[in-house]
């Protein structure tokens, strides 16, 4: 079988970015594997990064398709500005490098220059250095994006500066996707699967029978409503882990502010509708103190007189009734019940006087006041009505709890105490600006919550849409193959396409599981040479529908939210792991491979990867990245190393030396 290799050899600039006039760069490799070179930052690293990809690929590198004008406008912006100003009209990018072509071994040289007075138009070519002969353009680029995709040079040239929060994007888990198929050869059963589709695609517009065309028409609309709800389905996991995330986020902060002593909106609303009420209440308790203040208080302290009133006005009401009994009892009226008597037949014998005396008699000392003598004299002279209204005060005042007023002053203080703390919360909250951001945090995780769910909602919607649809549109194609099975067997080749396409897609997964198992096994054995904490990442699941990675650590703990340096760490063991496992061989390019590890892990990198790979290794580093005791730890394995220097940085001119950071001795 064809070992796919590609080796990168020498790269020349022409007025490309901050690079002026001509600049070439040796990458070759004979006795060892790294091309190592520095820079400051902003000496223009990246700009030669983004320079091998443009040569390679051209708009593809940038996400356009063709040569659009917004395309050739970013090139425009990397016309060197002293070339520009010099009139030096030329601009280009060559890479030679060695690849196996259509099963050949060979040299070639790939160019591609642009004519600044031609609004940039770009001209590209691929010279076969072994035949001196040009190679078709497109034939080129089919076979060389097919072994070594836009998307795979993205995986294998890290860039340790767009790796912070990398490991969690979508964009990620399509890029290792698309590179674990390239890699590990499983996208040539699916060019397979795309060829049958293109015959069958070819054959519908052919003069074919019409329950064929039916069959392909519904088969490519099965396929893409197949498609469409894989790609729903993703999403939808995607923003269920999103949503999964964000409430943990969430959790974590309102512990936080809770510990810090924060409180919500709702909460902030009930404490001002509670200082509310509590104010209302304690004006209710103050009114009632200070009408009891201001009526019956002075009473409290002149209570025995108060008793006192009471008896000589209970004496005054039984002498008064005594009083107007006796005025009633005139001589008058005696005479008239004497006559009564006497009317009545009573004994002549009996002295009626005497008679009618005792009898008055014993009324009045029945309606006589006791304990009164009688000298006994009143003070008040008062009607019955208010007589009783006097009493009733009187009362009322000598019957009251004076415990009363003690408890209204407690509630009172306790009140203010409660107002006092409820307005000291709200005070703490108002002028904390941690607690603040805390907040804005919080509400922030849950409108981006309520915003995941609804758009979850709609996603399930149109899942189910789509599904009712595809089961209606299979169910049709179904009927159209059974039909197909029934005609002659030389022009059935939707039957034979439709069994290789189903025999291609179980072996694409069988073989998928395997690879995915074997990565996973070899990401453990690299990962954990790399960490320093023993059994850090303890296990490994690759999702095989979204490629989405979940990491975990002891006791089988998801490990969420790695720093920087974690993620550039696992992201370069995947990469390591999927290099091991191939039998392609492709060149390692490394842009700021230990901006953001400390010592001990770099030495893990040096040590474990760097010192013991065999293939073709490109390192862009500043100095403070690779010091001098690192740089004599790699030295053995170097090659060649270079030093990028901006000569003049007013006029954007960078030139490159030979050797590194330590070692300069000639420019280039």
């Amino acid at each position: 079988m064809e070992v796919i290799s590609v080796k990168l050899n020498k790269f020349e600039l022409n007025n490309f970015g901050i690079y002026y006039e001509n600049i070439e760069i040796d990458l070759s490799t004979k006795d060892n594997n790294i091309i190592l070179i520095g820079g400051e930052n902003g000496a223009g690293k990246t700009t030669l990064l983004n320079a091998i990809k443009i040569c390679l690929y051209g708009s593809i590198s940038m996400g356009f398709k063709t040569n659009t004008e917004q395309y050739l406008n970013e090139i425009k912006n990397y016309y060197n500005y002293s070339a520009d100003n010099e009139n030096k009209r030329n601009m280009y990018l060559k890479m030679k490098l060695t690849l196996n072509y259509k099963g050949d071994k060979i040299p070639l040289l790939i160019e591609r220059s642009w004519e600044p007075n031609n609004n940039f138009k770009e001209v590209f070519s691929v010279f076969n250095l072994s035949n001196h002969e040009n190679i078709e353009e497109n034939d080129f680029k089919d076979y060389f994006h097919n072994v070594f995709p836009p998307s795979l040079f993205d995986f294998f040239i890290f860039d340790g500066e767009l790796i912070n929060d990398m490991f969690y994007t979508k964009e990620f888990n399509n890029i290792f996707k698309n590179s674990v198929k390239t890699v590990l050869n499983l996208n040539l059963p699916e060019t397979i699967r795309n060829d049958l589709e293109k015959v069958q695609q070819k054959r519908s517009n052919e003069n074919i029978s019409s329950i064929e065309k039916e069959y392909n028409k519904l088969k490519f609309k099965t396929k893409n409503l197949k498609e469409k709800i894989q790609e729903k389905k993703n999403n939808l996991t995607d923003i269920k882990e999103e949503i999964k995330n964000k409430k943990s986020k969430k959790e974590a902060l309102e512990k936080r502010f809770n510990e810090e002593g924060g409180i919500y909106a709702t909460e902030r609303n009930e404490f001002k509708n509670k200082i509310s009420n509590l104010e209302n209440e304690k004006i209710k308790i103050k009114d009632e103190i200070n009408k009891l203040t201001e009526t019956l208080l002075p009473f409290f302290m002149n209570e025995n007189l108060l008793i006192e009133i009471k008896k000589q006005l209970e004496k005054e009401s039984g002498f008064k009734t005594y009083n107007e009994f006796n005025d009633k009892i005139s001589d008058e009226k005696l005479m008239k019940i004497k006559n009564k008597l006497i009317n009545n037949n009573l004994n002549e014998n009996i002295n009626i006087d005497k008679y009618v005396e005792i009898v008055i008699d014993e009324v009045k000392s029945t309606f006589k006041p006791k304990n009164i003598n009688d000298n006994f004299t009143s003070i008040h002279y008062l009607s019955y009505p208010e007589e009783e209204r006097l009493l009733n005060i009187i009362n009322k005042i000598i019957s009251f709890n004076k415990e009363q007023i003690l408890v209204k002053v407690d509630s009172l203080n306790e009140i203010q105490n409660e107002i006092y703390n409820y307005k000291q919360k709200l005070k703490i909250n108002e002028e904390n600006s941690d607690l603040k951001n805390l907040l804005k945090n919080i509400e922030k995780q849950n409108v981006d919550i309520g915003r995941l769910k609804e758009k979850q909602d709609s996603i399930i919607d149109q899942i189910e849409e789509l599904e009712l649809e595809f089961d209606k549109i299979n169910e049709e194609k179904n009927d159209k193959y059974d039909e197909l099975k029934g005609l002659k067997k030389e022009i059935n080749i939707p039957v034979i396409c439709e069994k290789v396409d189903s025999v291609l897609e179980q072996f694409v997964n069988i073989q998928l599981n395997n690879k995915l198992d074997e990565l996973e096994n070899k990401f453990l054995e690299i990962i954990n040479k790399l960490f320093s904490i023993e059994n850090y990442i303890t296990s490994i699941e690759i999702n095989r529908e979204t490629y989405k990675i979940n990491l975990y650590g002891s006791n089988q703990n998801k490990l969420l939210n790695l720093s920087s340096g974690e993620q550039e760490l696992v992201i370069l063991a995947l990469l390591w792991s999927l290099s091991e496992m191939s039998k392609r061989i492709y060149p390692l390019v490394f842009d700021t491979l230990l901006g953001r590890i400390d010592e001990k892990h770099r030495d893990n990198i040096i040590k474990f990867l760097l010192a013991k790979s065999k293939k073709q290794i490109i390192i862009l580093s500043t100095d403070s990245e690779i010091n001098e005791y690192h740089y004599d730890k790699i030295a053995p394995f170097i090659e060649r190393d270079y030093l990028i220097f901006k000569k003049d940085k007013l006029n954007h001119k960078s030139i490159i030396e030979k050797n590194f950071f330590y070692r300069k001795e000639q420019v280039i």
